[in-house]
């Protein structure tokens, strides 16, 4: 579970500098979307020069071999396969559904936090740039150190109650931006989500590295993502299309009552369900 909270603590720190880069370029560049784009496919062109620079280096390297599968294995069956060891699975079948809620709340978070931004001047930071990219760093800054504190409180907390946490936290969020409107306590809140999810994401990855045979790892991790995404259309629709349609207030009412709904789910299933991760550790 180190390993894999270190390898999402370095993607998470890779998202954290450039995007603060890349928000301090816009802004030298007096918002010259079409330049910034140019050196956005420029960088794309370097990192593909740097791969194929290094191809023979890279095709050289001693992998792991992998058992070959059996014969007349297909995807149908092998797709079967996986949703068997899903839905047999008490523990992996809850964090699906708990996966799909949080993805259903959090896919929309950003773009509806940049619409309330723009007519809460109160909570911004100099100006609204400056405020939208604080806010994204401190999601990420959460996340790299909840990834790399691997042995601190949580260690011991079930994956249930993390998730629980999580929930009370969105919970908090339209109340801090509806009745508080305090730009501290969002940072703070954010942060907290950010260091949350950074404990909750690489205890799930090693718990399904443990359990999945490794020839079927990779289409495991790939239906488990698209199980997880399941949400964001979902959540896209309610509270942007709310927000759109009607005002962000409403939408985050909407966000909150859900937020709650799904807290009290994880609440009645955490002393429930026991954590195969914890037991292990």
């Amino acid at each position: 579970m180190e390993a894999m909270g270190f390898q999402n603590a370095c993607a998470t720190l890779m998202q954290l500098i450039f995007q603060g880069f890349g928000a301090f370029l816009i802004v030298q560049l007096n918002y010259n979307f079409s330049l910034f784009a140019i050196i956005n496919a420029a960088t794309f062109l370097a990192a593909a020069f740097v791969i194929l620079s290094h191809y023979k280096f890279l095709n050289q390297l001693t992998l792991t071999p992998v058992p070959p599968l059996k014969e007349g294995n297909s995807f149908k069956n092998d797709f079967k396969e996986t949703m068997h060891l899903f839905l047999n699975n008490p523990f992996l079948k809850m964090i699906i559904i708990f996966a799909v809620l949080i993805n259903l709340l959090g896919s929309s978070s950003d773009g509806l936090l940049n619409v309330s931004l723009l007519n809460r001047e109160n909570l911004w930071f100099t100006n609204l740039p400056n405020t939208i990219a604080l806010v994204g760093i401190s999601t990420s800054l959460g996340l790299l150190l909840g990834s790399l504190l691997t042995k601190d409180f949580f260690k011991k907390v079930s994956s249930l109650r993390i998730i629980s946490l999580i929930l009370l936290n969105t919970t908090l969020l339209p109340i801090i931006l509806l009745v508080i409107q305090s730009k501290l306590l969002l940072i703070l809140s954010l942060f907290t989500l950010g260091y949350l999810l950074g404990k909750i994401n690489p205890r799930i990855s090693a718990y399904i590295i443990s359990e999945v045979p490794q020839e079927k790892l990779g289409l495991t991790s790939g239906i488990f993502s698209i199980l997880v995404m399941a949400g964001t259309p979902i959540g896209q629709f309610i509270f942007l299309g709310t927000a759109n349609v009607f005002n962000d207030s409403l939408s985050w009412l909407l966000f909150g009552d859900f937020s709650i709904l799904f807290l009290l789910v994880s609440l009645s299933y955490a002393s429930k369900l026991s954590d195969p991760v914890i037991t292990k550790h």
